[in-house]
Parts: structure tokens; C-alpha cells; sequence
């Protein structure tokens, strides 16, 4: 079983997602991460846990034409499987995926919040194994179990819908467990957005998310905002 993960970022968070927006997208092979062994409501296995990489072509529609080349990826979808063939994916928000159970605004502001913590690093080959781990894992936790009521409190990769261990069954040392508690305590917390997050769905193929750093305003914009706020960011119970 190949899992993956693709949080890709457009225009502006605020930004619909025209429902016709679509792109052809293939796995191309793994990045940064590691191999660990993980349970979840369908079943358990060990699998590749981070960076994976994606080739999206044929763009229909705006916000699909300003994803498409080349993606690192992190997954929502436990359940499905990557490919190396091409496949038509269409653009969602976030929220929207994993298609069979999406995981709905508050979640995917949780998962918002991990990715502006990380910052482009981890998009990147220079992030380390444990780091690129540790997010996957960070992003399927906040999917199955992560509660806006319970807060920090319902995430646990020892309990829950979802939990994850060591190929031979052992506790996370603290190489990947320092990098997962770091992500999960960014949940909650004030900044501004560095990346978009734009699901990507098919229906026969993993759903994924795939994240582009949103560019700091320029001088002549900062200057139009005056004093207003140009990171409003709609908060959660923690």
C-alpha cells in the first residue's frame, strides 16, 4: 500500500473553487519520510509516511491552471492508493476531502494552521525523515480524530480512529514524536497564511491536498490595506 499526501495552495484562502476546475495528476515517486505502521477504521498496514511526489497536466478551469507541474504531496485518504497513471482529479476545498468522509471547515483549519506553522520547508527536500513523517502523520490525525470541542486533547497517535507505531508494533521514538507534538501545538494558533489548501478528489484514486506558498504582499499592496487586517483568520474551540 502507497499512501500519499497533496495540500496544494492557489490564490487566496477566501477564494471559492469553481466545481468544473479539474487536472490530470499521476504519483511520480516518494520524497523525505519514512516507513511506519498505521491503523485506521479500514484496516492496517505499514506504509511510506511523507513527501510524495505529483505531476499534474492538462488543466481545466483557472485554479487548475495555476497548479499545474510539479508537486510535493500530503494525503487525507487512508483508505485508496496512489498511481502512476494519470487520473482526473477535481479541485475542492479542503474540507471537501477525503471524498467518502470529508473532513469538514474545522479540521481543515487545524490542517491550515500545521502547514503555516512548517512553512515551505516542508515541501522541500531539505525538511529531514522525521519531520516529513511527522506531518503525514500530523494531517491524518487531525482527519479521523481531531475534536474543535476536545481540542489538543482528542489528538493521540496511541488512541482513536486513527493511530500509528513503528513497523514492529513500538512506540514513536523522539525523533518523530518531537516533530508531531511541535505541528499539533501550531492548532490554534495566530499567523498569517502561508499557503492556500485546495483539495484534490477522484473517485477511484487517494484524494489529496497541495500546498503553493501564497507570496507576501508587495509595498504598493501593503500600503492599500492600511490599517485593516489582511490575515483574518477564523479561529477554533481549543
Amino acid at each position: 500500500m502507497k499512501t500519499c499526501f497533496a495540500i496544494v495552495a492557489l490564490v487566496s484562502a477566501a477564494a471559492g473553487i469553481a466545481s468544473a476546475d479539474m487536472v490530470d495528476m499521476r504519483y511520480t515517486g516518494g520524497g523525505k519520510g519514512r516507513v511506519v505502521r498505521i491503523s485506521h477504521p479500514n484496516g492496517a498496514a505499514n506504509v511510506f509516511t511523507g513527501q510524495l511526489k505529483h505531476t499534474l497536466i492538462n488543466p481545466v478551469g483557472p485554479e487548475a491552471a495555476a497548479i499545474a507541474g510539479d508537486h510535493v504531496t500530503f494525503c487525507t485518504d487512508v483508505s485508496q492508493f496512489v498511481t502512476r497513471d494519470f487520473l482526473q482529479y477535481t479541485l475542492t476545498d479542503a474540507a471537501n476531502v477525503p471524498g467518502g468522509s470529508p473532513m469538514g471547515p474545522d479540521r481543515a483549519a487545524a490542517i491550515q494552521d500545521i502547514y503555516d506553522f512548517a512553512g515551505v520547508n516542508i515541501l522541500t527536500e531539505g525538511t529531514s525523515n522525521d519531520a516529513a513523517a511527522a506531518f503525514q502523520l500530523a494531517v491524518w490525525e487531525i482527519v479521523h480524530d481531531y475534536s474543535p470541542i476536545n481540542g489538543l486533547a482528542s489528538i493521540s497517535l496511541a488512541s482513536g480512529l486513527f493511530t500509528a507505531t513503528k513497523t514492529n508494533g513500538d512506540a514513536f521514538g523522539s525523533g518523530i514524536m518531537t516533530q508531531f507534538n511541535t505541528f499539533i501545538g501550531a492548532i490554534g494558533s495566530e499567523r498569517a497564511n502561508a499557503f492556500t489548501l485546495v483539495g484534490l478528489t477522484s473517485g477511484v484514486a487517494q484524494d489529496q491536498i497541495v500546498a503553493i506558498a501564497v507570496p507576501a504582499p508587495g509595498p504598493a499592496a501593503l500600503a492599500g490595506l492600511g490599517a485593516l487586517c489582511f490575515a483574518v483568520r477564523r479561529r477554533k474551540a481549543v
